[in-house]
């Protein structure tokens, strides 16, 4: 799980080469610095997945759009629209995106808090209505770009088009090492 693989690509060759199989979870959101300040820009990142994909097959590399957070700067249609332009220039890459949302909890309010009036902007946590209908559409825009939309941790949002996220997904690393590996 990174937010940065770049100062370690040079180094899964040789993981490789020792004979371990490996997944790459790459977070990528391209969200705004106020909310994550020391983020590679999204370009950079979707073109490490893409080098990850071209040297390990696309099944090593997983997208992590998440955690979702919605506020002034990150509303629903900039997720739609955020969405959209990563899956684009990930299709191929990967056939995955893992999504889930912000969880609340105090120390989570408070530095939401913090950075909110820090930049001048505005959060929510939205009813699982709302988090549910974009759910919806982030795995209907997944699927048109050849990727399965994942859920992390929140079981109330799966519905027909989105999975159930695996931490270790044994069967995938089953692909990528050509051999069973048991959970």
């Amino acid at each position: 799980w990174t937010k940065n693989i770049g100062p370690f690509l040079s180094y899964l060759e040789e993981v490789q080469e020792r004979g371990y199989p490996f997944i790459v979870q790459y977070t990528i959101t391209d969200y705004p610095q106020s909310l994550e300040s020391s983020v590679v820009n999204a370009e950079r990142a979707a073109s490490h997945v893409q080098r990850i994909a071209e040297i390990y097959g696309p099944r090593v590399a997983v997208w992590r759009y998440d955690t979702i957070i919605f506020s002034s700067m990150t509303p629903h249609s900039v997720h739609l629209r955020n969405f959209e332009c990563l899956a684009e220039a990930l299709e191929g890459a990967t056939d995955e995106v893992i999504i889930s949302f912000a969880q609340i909890y105090k120390k989570t309010r408070r530095n939401l808090n913090l950075a909110a009036e820090r930049f001048g902007f505005t959060w929510e946590d939205p009813s699982d209505d709302t988090k549910l209908n974009l759910a919806k559409k982030l795995a209907r825009i997944a699927k048109s770009r050849g990727m399965q939309l994942s859920m992390c941790g929140q079981r109330q949002y799966l519905t027909p088009g989105i999975a159930d996220a695996r931490c270790i997904d044994a069967p995938r690393l089953s692909d990528v090492a050509g051999r069973t590996i048991l959970a």
